[in-house]
């Protein structure tokens, strides 16, 4: 079936043929017909030879003249112009086409069911306009700009050593869009986002992290959570934005530490505590050496809830340091205390490789349970 209609879409064929080939089946002319349905014989003639168009008032003349529905004669016509727009976009999506090698997340897309999984180019580009529901790829430009430079709410951190990739930074912040509304929510409250604190805190001491408990107890303060895989040259690994009425908080795994993972979650609940207002905020964090200062102040906070700063503070005064002691005392597992030591120090020695050699040991892999994407 789909070979016939892809035949047809490369042989267009007007309705009025079928109307040709009628008139000659019943030894009918061109200039009888027109004499009997009232209209001239250039009309017809134009009307055969693809020059004009069926209307309804004429597929009604007809239907008394051939004794042939007019609803027949209006649904030819409605077909061949719905299947010459089509092949006229065909003709568009060809140049668009080369647009989709850029796409290098792809692979990711159809492990999550997000696009088809196949290799001929068209149908790539069909997934990747369906998928971010748009009509042609060249909307994208326009969506980047407005993410990402319209915005007056957005502070962020660059990661230099990352090729900047459009299509896969789209990508990635798509899928919280499609995934979003499968967390139900209600009204938000900040207060109520502080009393989970303590019950994100012991989970720090998990050797994994559930990904679907952490979205029950955001959800339960009515904050939208997910985790989205980083998708290579995106220099974005976390989000928080603002959206409708709730914050939404997406993290991806980039760093494959869970230290990073909870500090960058304390961080952004610092974001959403502080900064999110009822405006359209967006807060995209990147690496850069300039950090502005909301996100030393989100750095602090999140240190200081993981970690007992007195006893942080106390510790460093002395000649060894004692990880497992700040790790006890500040009920957190010893790989936060190990990393915001190397953070915190790393760049002030000359001896950086000597320092995160030291703490290295005590860091554990990033270990993701029940993630739906």
């Amino acid at each position: 079936m789909s070979y016939k209609k892809q035949f047809f879409m490369d042989n267009l064929i007007h309705p009025w043929n079928t109307l040709q080939e009628f008139i000659d089946s019943i030894d009918m002319t061109q200039k009888d017909l027109a004499f009997r349905v009232g209209v001239t014989p250039k009309h017809i003639n134009w009307i055969i030879n693809a020059k004009d168009n069926i209307t309804p008032d004429l597929a009604l003349k007809l239907e008394k003249v051939l004794w042939v529905s007019a609803s027949f004669w209006n649904n030819l016509q409605k077909s061949y112009d719905e299947d010459k727009v089509k092949i006229q976009e065909k003709e568009l999506l060809k140049n668009e086409e080369k647009e989709v090698s850029k796409f290098t997340c792809y692979k990711e897309l159809v492990k999550f069911w997000l696009v088809e999984n196949t290799l001929i180019r068209a149908q790539r580009l069909d997934s990747i306009l369906k998928f971010f529901s748009i009509s042609s790829i060249n909307m994208l430009d326009d969506l980047f700009n407005k993410i990402f430079w319209n915005n007056k709410s957005m502070a962020f951190r660059k990661y230099e050593n990352t090729n900047f990739s459009k299509e896969n930074f789209l990508s990635w912040l798509r899928v919280w869009e499609i995934i979003w509304n499968k967390i139900e929510v209600w009204i938000f409250s900040k207060d109520k986002l502080r009393w989970i604190i303590p019950t994100l805190k012991e989970l720090t001491k998990n050797d994994f992290i559930d990904i679907k408990e952490l979205e029950k107890i955001f959800a339960w303060v009515w904050v939208r959570f997910t985790f989205v895989k980083w998708f290579e040259n995106n220099p974005i690994i976390w989000v928080t934005k603002k959206f409708r009425w709730n914050p939404f908080i997406q993290i991806s795994d980039r760093w494959q530490k869970a230290d990073i993972f909870w500090f960058t979650l304390f961080h952004e609940i610092w974001h959403i505590i502080l900064h999110l207002s009822n405006d359209e905020n967006i807060f995209i964090d990147y690496w850069e050496k300039d950090w502005t200062e909301i996100e030393v102040e989100a750095d602090n906070f999140a240190q200081n809830n993981l970690i007992n700063k007195e006893v942080y503070d106390y510790e460093l005064t002395k000649k060894t340091v004692s990880v497992e002691n700040i790790a006890n005392i500040s009920n957190i597992w010893k790989c936060i205390v190990a990393w915001r030591i190397a953070h915190d120090f790393s760049w002030k020695s000359n001896f950086w490789w000597n320092i995160w050699s030291l703490v290295n040991p005590y860091r554990i892999k990033l270990n993701i349970l029940n993630s739906q994407i």
